[in-house]
C-alpha cells in the first residue's frame, strides 16, 4: 500500500514538473543510494546513459550534495573524487556544504607523497573555483608544495579567490622560482592583475 501511494505522489510530481519518474523519486525523496547507482564510475563517460545521468545529478542541485559528500570523503578513487567535485561546480545551490567536505578531504587525502600530487591538485582547482577568501591561507600553503604541478595551480587559484595578501606571496614565489620555472611567470602575473583589479573594482563600489 505505501509503494502505491509512493507511485502515486511520484506520478502526481512528475505531471506538475515535467520530470521524469526516476528524476522526481531522486529529486523529491533525496534518495542517496540512487544518486550514487546514477554517479559514473568510468574513466570517461562515453555512454550516453552515464552523460544522462551526470547531468541528472548536476540538475538535482544542492538535494544531491549529502550524498556526494559522503562519498568524496568514503572513496579512495580519485576518478570519483573528481567527478564529484565537477559536479560541485557545475551545480547550482549553496555550496557551504560542498566546501565543507573539499575542505575536509584537503585534511585527510593531501599527504605529500607523490601518489598524493594529483588529489592536491584536483583540491587546489576546486577551491580555486569555489573557495572563499578564508580558503587563501590553504592556498598560500601549496606555495611551498613539492610539486611545481600544485604550485602552478594554488597561484592560479589564488588569482581567483585571493586577496591583497596573496599578491605578495605570489610574486615572492615568482623571485624565487623564475628561474626555475620561467612558464609559470605569466601565469602569476595574470593572478596578480586579476587581483589587483578586483581589489580596485570593490574599492570603487564602497
Amino acid at each position: 500500500m505505501q509503494n502505491k501511494y509512493r507511485t502515486l505522489l511520484v506520478s502526481t510530481l512528475c505531471f506538475l514538473t515535467g520530470a521524469s519518474p526516476h528524476f522526481a523519486f531522486s529529486q523529491t525523496m533525496n534518495d542517496n543510494k540512487t544518486i550514487l547507482e546514477l554517479l559514473p564510475r568510468g574513466i570517461d563517460m562515453v555512454d550516453e546513459a552515464e552523460a544522462r545521468n551526470y547531468e541528472q545529478i548536476i540538475k538535482m542541485g544542492e538535494s544531491a550534495y549529502p550524498a556526494l559528500c559522503h562519498e568524496l570523503l568514503a572513496t579512495k578513487d580519485d576518478i570519483i573524487v573528481g567527478r564529484i567535485l565537477s559536479i560541485f561546480i557545475e551545480s547550482k545551490g549553496d555550496k557551504t556544504l560542498p566546501l565543507t567536505a573539499i575542505r575536509k578531504l584537503a585534511s585527510i587525502r593531501t599527504g605529500p607523497s607523490k601518489q598524493d600530487t594529483d588529489m592536491r591538485v584536483i583540491v587546489v582547482q576546486a577551491l580555486g573555483k569555489m573557495g572563499k577568501p578564508e580558503d587563501a591561507k590553504y592556498l598560500h600553503q601549496q606555495l611551498n608544495d613539492p610539486s611545481d604541478a600544485v604550485q602552478i595551480n594554488s597561484i592560479r587559484s589564488l588569482g581567483q579567490i585571493g586577496g591583497k595578501e596573496s599578491v605578495s606571496l605570489i610574486a615572492a614565489w615568482v623571485a624565487k622560482n623564475k628561474n626555475r620555472l620561467p612558464s609559470a611567470n605569466a601565469e602569476a602575473g595574470k593572478a596578480i592583475d586579476f587581483i589587483s583589479q578586483r581589489s580596485k573594482t570593490q574599492s570603487s563600489q564602497k
